[in-house]
């Protein structure tokens, strides 16, 4: 197994990690009609993206994927982008408004000595770790959770070097423990 790729998230002109959420993902490749396979071991969902919260709204800019039937279809009037080394294609230069209701988390500043060469990583493994609210693509809360993880530091690692079984399955879910 090994770590997998998530989705960026651009704000206030940094790049934070989408490393958890609550409801289900803000948007994915069946939104616009077609159907990701892995790419690879670093990725088995089949796709990664790029958001950008501006205005306080949250945006689609950048898609990744490999379609499952190579049937790549245009998203908001943009036409993909092969990638033949990576048999995938990328949607550039988006700007779809992601009506998205939930919770969202984001992270940045990754302390290295956490890192777990499984799934996604935890909040606990991050220096900054903000969680927004959203109703409809809306942010209407942040919340930064930053001095939580810190005092959590590393605690998903030992965790997981404890309980291997356990934190395979663990490692691969977006929940919004501070672990």
């Amino acid at each position: 197994m090994t770590a997998q790729t998530t989705d960026t998230v651009l704000y206030r002109g940094e790049d934070y990690d989408l490393i958890g959420l609550i409801a289900a993902e803000p948007i994915t490749p069946q939104d616009f009609g077609m159907t990701p396979a892995m790419i690879s071991t670093a990725c088995y969902r089949g796709y990664f993206c790029t958001y950008a919260i501006e205005d306080d709204r949250l945006f689609l800019v950048e898609m990744t994927l490999r379609e499952r039937d190579g049937r790549y279809l245009p998203i908001g009037g943009i036409q993909p982008v092969a990638d033949a080394r990576e048999a995938t294609c990328s949607y550039k230069d988006l700007r779809i408004p992601v009506d998205y209701t939930g919770s969202l988390r984001l992270a940045s500043g990754f302390v290295r000595e956490c890192y777990i060469h499984m799934g996604y990583q935890k909040a606990s493994a991050f220096e900054t770790v903000l969680d927004f609210s959203l109703d409809a693509g809306r942010i209407v809360r942040v919340h930064d959770r930053s001095a939580e993880a810190a005092r959590k530091r590393g605690a998903f690692k030992k965790h997981f070097e404890e309980n291997v079984a356990w934190g395979i399955q663990e490692s691969f879910d977006l929940d919004m423990d501070i672990w």
